[in-house]
């Protein structure tokens, strides 16, 4: 008669007859639940009764809360009367006058340890017991889980000899048990763990594989009345064994494989490290924890201690919202080192997945920039001086336009007027001048006069009084008349319906922005028009100069925004004064013109 077959829930497995006993191999806690969840949702599914024995990294609050989310009718299962949900000692006396749940949580420990050693035959008794149960009242049979992750090197070969005979005892009965393992660390181990069951279930890194224990189906060969010749079995026997042999000496070359994976990663130049999917750190290189002093358990108990108290919350944050979006990044921040230092580190980390997309592992390296950030912060240290004397310059150059232009006013034009008055009166009182006389009298005159209109220009270029007097508007209005005159080019200037006083920095700075970029389209746009622009935004007060000229290449723009020549003059003389006032400055140009955009925030405005 064909053995009656039960689905597992695991995809990689299908189907197995009752009285089966496999095993699983895991790496993170993600990847347990991944196979236990379905596997006990599939027998709940089909009329089993379901005892899962739980121990780290599950515990019984984890169990439950992973049961919920799994299982769309898990508050049926769950409630009060229907399920319950335990913690006693494994496999308790028969609940008589209830019907067993559909699924029991216990703590794993007590199930196995009595003194340090397996008790097999009570906690058969127990298999035993609890099935009869479960079929009594009316289930079809029953699935269990047991989690090993407790076994120790003192206990180990006792609990194998009692797998060994749970497996005999199984046979036939309608029970399947799946036994959980940490992965291992030598070939040798699987193939021990593996010899126990029927077959394995290995999952790594969200990929299953299962691996037949063939040689126990050749035991079980010949156990049964010898059909065939005692010859062919055991010819089967060995072939077996040798199969079992291949199989070890491939999980070996694994093992191999990733210890040279382990040396390379421990050579590399750089800390670096893996965490699993749920934010637990299982692997540091050499480097790492020579830096650090710790050890990957010492790392794991406080993973923040390391970072310096400053950086802590905003690093904890951003790697969270990382984790969320599955998204590779770069962070900085302050690592101490094991005498107790903190020195600056960048850190990069980027996820792993599989075909499914699933991130199965996040991978990170950290790079000491220590020697970098101490650079930046002189180089910093040294621009800041250099703003502070460039400001100073500036401040100085404009005070002594200001005194040039208020001397050429009040002394140099004065003394020309005058000296025109004195002319004027020699040319009318002179009675016995010569015609050659009055003819250099009224050349004296032409000059005094064309020499005060170019005194009066040069001074106000200089520092317009009106700026002074009436603020930046009128000083813009009379500058854009006066280089209309001068050049040809007409200038519009659009005024805002309001404008109030700025502080006199202000004003300065914006004026110079203006003269600069008018001074620039004459020489170099070719243009026949500009406009002037002075607008209040939301974030400040923007002024734009713009023409219709040939504009700039790409090439030519970049060197002009990058470079703009020495400080106090051109367009790097224009952005630096426009940083001291927390102001920046923007130029875009095609082959239709230029517009060089200035800003000033509020916050200057009010200073």
């Amino acid at each position: 008669m064909e053995p009656e077959l039960r689905e597992t829930g695991i995809s990689a497995l299908g189907y197995v007859p009752w009285g089966t006993h496999f095993c699983t191999f895991y790496e993170t806690k993600e990847d347990l639940l991944d196979i236990l969840l379905p596997f006990f949702k599939t027998g709940l599914e089909h009329n089993e009764f379901c005892l899962w024995m739980v121990s780290h990294p599950v515990g019984v609050e984890d169990a439950r809360r992973a049961f919920k989310e799994a299982v769309a009718d898990a508050d049926r299962h769950l409630a009060a009367g229907h399920i319950e949900i335990v913690q006693h000692p494994f496999f308790p006396r028969s609940h008589h006058g209830s019907r067993s749940t559909h699924a029991e949580i216990v703590h794993h420990a007590e199930g196995y340890l009595k003194g340090g050693a397996a008790v097999a035959e009570r906690v058969t008794d127990g298999w035993n017991e609890k099935l009869a149960e479960a079929l009594a009242n009316g289930f079809d049979g029953m699935r269990a889980n047991s989690h090993e992750a407790w076994l120790t090197e003192a206990n180990r070969n006792d609990f194998f000899r009692y797998e060994e005979k749970l497996g005999a005892k199984l046979a036939g009965q309608r029970l399947i048990v799946l036994c959980s393992y940490p992965s291992v660390s030598t070939a040798a181990e699987i193939f021990d763990v593996t010899h126990a069951h029927h077959f394995a279930v290995i999952r790594r890194e969200g990929y299953d594989v299962v691996l037949t224990t063939e040689l126990n189906q050749a035991e079980a060969e010949i156990k049964r009345p010898d059909e065939e010749s005692e010859q062919r079995v055991v010819e089967r026997a060995r072939e077996l064994a040798a199969h079992n042999e291949q199989l070890k000496k491939e999980i070996a070359e694994r093992w191999r494989a990733e210890d040279r994976i382990r040396l390379i990663t421990d050579t590399i130049p750089v800390m670096a490290w893996s965490v699993r999917p749920d934010g637990i750190v299982d692997f540091l290189n050499q480097r790492w924890m020579d830096y650090s002093g710790l050890s990957l358990a010492q790392y794991v108990s406080d993973p923040a201690g390391p970072i310096h108290p400053q950086d802590t919350p905003r690093v904890l944050e951003k790697w969270r919202a990382q984790m969320a979006l599955g998204e590779a990044y770069d962070d900085e921040m302050r690592l101490r080192r094991a005498d107790g230092e903190y020195r600056h580190f960048l850190v990069r980390t980027a996820p792993l997945r599989d075909e499914a997309g699933r991130v199965v592992k996040w991978y990170g390296v950290s790079t000491d920039i220590e020697d970098r950030k101490r650079v930046e912060e002189e180089l910093e240290e040294s621009l800041s001086h250099l703003r502070g004397l460039t400001a100073s310059l500036m401040r100085a150059q404009d005070d002594e336009r200001r005194r040039i232009a208020q001397m050429l006013h009040e002394t140099t034009a004065q003394d020309l007027a005058a000296l025109r008055m004195l002319l004027g009166r020699l040319s009318r009182t002179g009675t016995t001048v010569s015609d050659a006389d009055r003819m250099l009298l009224a050349e004296s005159v032409d000059l005094t006069d064309r020499s005060m209109a170019d005194v009066r220009t040069l001074s106000y270029l200089l520092h317009p009084p009106l700026l002074d007097e009436n603020g930046l508007l009128s000083a813009v209005r009379w500058y854009a008349k006066g280089f209309a005159d001068r050049s040809g080019i007409a200038v519009d200037v659009e005024e805002p319906p309001t404008f109030e006083r700025l502080p006199q920095d202000v004003e300065t700075t914006l004026f110079r922005v203006v003269q600069e970029a008018l001074t620039n389209i004459h020489r170099h746009a070719r243009s026949t028009t500009a406009r002037i622009s002075l607008r209040a935004e939301r974030d400040g007060l923007t002024l734009e100069i713009a023409d219709r000229g040939c504009g700039m290449s790409a090439d030519v723009l970049w060197s002009v925004t990058n470079s703009g020549g020495a400080p106090g003059v051109g367009i790097l003389g224009m952005r630096e004064r426009l940083q001291q006032l927390g102001g920046t400055l923007c130029i875009e140009s095609n082959d239709r013109g230029t517009t060089l955009r200035a800003m000033v925030p509020f916050t200057a405005q009010s200073s």
